[in-house]
């Protein structure tokens, strides 16, 4: 059967299509199963009912899982260690797709929407992120992970990382909001506040505007891509209202110190300077956390700078799964040889290209409280920046 695969792709076309007949024929949709044919820009296929991909070992999943009263859609693919993504608040899982196909080489890599995003189900009443990424780790069967997470996502991430510490195998915070964190807003926070009573379109042509697009130029792909993904995900932003998402308590910035996994911040160095703010204290905060800045990106990285991102935390990830190898909480995680010391136990590090430069220490900051300006009512002083609408 593989041979047959391997000398006629003609050949596993049909075999894809009669298989997807077959489901159809059972009353089953071979679009929303389980087990679909997924291609994401090309880079990699995820194959219906476990038919093998030529000259690759891995299977793909996406579906919608039941947890907590919801439904949450995901895609699983590859094999090896767990890699789970998570999105920030004005984006859906579409993030991560020039991910997939590199991490996956030599992961098992899940990505999802939150409740309330992309093709999730939308949420009713109060709920907790940090529980509905436990469940979906259960029902997936996924007893530790490597938790990537961007903005909102990096929130979820850091107190999942303390509410869960045995479930997490190492983190990646990427322009990460920070409970907590008591910065002034951003300058041009107004503007944005004004044009999302104006609806989904003012709001993104303002949004894209502002400090954390400072890079994204217009009539590019990433402009375009990370618009759409606002434009689809407005109706999630009553959600971010304060009071609605439930988080444990005390807030993250005052347990930071008891994060206990090999922790990497990563910031786009053109990100709103409030969240630069917030990556030098984690930094500074978590044990043997690593900072590296991201050159020419500002709020998403994975979109805007695919490559260097992907070198820099594959690299993260593949230091730590090294045979004979493992790092503990606290000592240096060295990104490679030139671009850290093993005396420095915080290394802030630049890319620029395919390269790390450089490594300072830089001084601690802090974060600000922006949210509930959207709602005209004053935050509580656990909520921060990016747990509202510039997460």
């Amino acid at each position: 059967m593989h041979r047959l695969l391997r000398a006629t792709p003609l050949l596993m076309m049909i075999v894809i299509a009669a298989a997807a007949l077959g489901l159809a024929a059972q009353g089953a949709d071979p679009l929303v199963g389980t087990w679909e044919l997924n291609v994401a820009k090309s880079k990699y296929t995820l194959l219906q009912a476990g038919i093998p991909v030529p000259g690759q070992d891995r299977a793909g999943a996406t579906g919608f899982a039941d947890v907590n009263g919801t439904k949450l859609y995901y895609e699983a693919v590859g094999k090896g260690p767990a890699v789970v993504l998570l999105h920030g608040g004005l984006v859906d899982s579409r993030l991560w797709d020039d991910q997939m196909a590199d991490f996956s080489k030599r992961h098992r890599v899940v990505r999802y929407d939150l409740r309330g995003y992309g093709k999730s189900a939308a949420a009713a009443e109060p709920f907790s992120h940090i529980e509905d990424l436990r469940a979906l780790l259960d029902l997936l069967k996924i007893e530790r992970a490597t938790i990537v997470g961007l903005s909102l996502g990096g929130i979820i991430a850091a107190d999942f990382a303390l509410e869960y510490p045995g479930r997490v195998e190492r983190l990646v915070l990427v322009g990460s909001g920070l409970r907590g964190d008591k910065q002034p807003p951003d300058k041009d926070e107004k503007e944005v506040y004004e044009a999302f009573n104006r609806g989904a379109e003012a709001f993104a042509d303002a949004s894209m505007k502002s400090g954390l697009y400072s890079a994204v130029r217009p009539s590019t792909p990433a402009y375009a891509r990370l618009r759409r993904m606002m434009l689809d995900n407005f109706k999630a932003l009553s959600m971010l209202r304060p009071g609605f998402l439930k988080y444990p308590e005390p807030a993250t910035i005052e347990r930071l110190g008891d994060i206990r996994v090999p922790t990497l911040v990563v910031i786009g160095d053109r990100d709103a300077q409030s969240l630069k703010n917030v990556a030098d204290t984690l930094a500074t905060k978590v044990p043997g956390a690593r900072k590296v800045a991201i050159s020419g990106a500002s709020h998403h990285p994975p979109v805007e700078k695919a490559k260097e991102f992907n070198k820099v935390v594959l690299q993260f990830i593949a230091r730590d799964q090294a045979p004979g190898r493992r790092s503990t909480a606290g000592e240096p995680i060295r990104l490679n040889r030139k671009a850290s010391d093993d005396s420095m136990t915080r290394s802030f590090v630049r890319v620029r290209g395919n390269r790390l430069i450089g490594g300072d220490k830089r001084p601690q900051t802090f974060s600000t409280p922006l949210a509930s300006r959207v709602y005209g009512t004053r935050a509580p002083r656990a909520k921060s920046l990016t747990e509202d609408i510039f997460s």
